[in-house]
């Protein structure tokens, strides 16, 4: 087999991608797999990023109404919560991050500390269990 000789180097790489097209063409299964390796693999990763930072939040309405939270990076975004945090602040919501964390024990201390200098009482959820 004798080796092609190209002109120059954009008729190459035109030769290598009609090469790589044509293999694809024959081999739909190896390229799916392929796909779905990758997908994973970058699914992974992005939620490897997503819980490497933990946050402390603090969530208002024009009620006064108060929740304080920890969780990963959409967490305080988060709309799915109970019917009680639906009733306070789904169309009213204000949120502070109070603090950002590389690992969740030291925003679950945080979140604790916090908690307890404004006070279980004064805490939405908690003003509904005691209602």
């Amino acid at each position: 087999m004798s080796r092609r000789v190209f002109k120059n180097e954009e008729e190459r790489k035109e030769a290598n991608r009609q090469k790589q097209k044509s293999w694809r063409l024959r081999n739909p299964d190896k390229v799916k797999a392929k796909y779905l390796r990758e997908k994973k693999s970058m699914m992974s990763k992005q939620k490897e990023v997503r819980n490497s930072i933990f946050y402390v939040y603090l969530q208002y309405n024009s009620n006064g109404d108060t929740y304080i939270g920890s969780g990963n990076k959409s967490r305080p975004t988060h709309k799915h919560r109970n019917q009680l945090w639906l009733n306070a602040f789904k169309n009213d919501c204000t949120i502070k991050i109070l603090g950002e964390f590389t690992n969740r024990q030291d925003a679950y201390k945080e979140e604790g500390r916090v908690i307890k200098q404004i006070g279980l009482h004064n805490l939405i959820n908690i003003k509904h269990v005691n209602k």
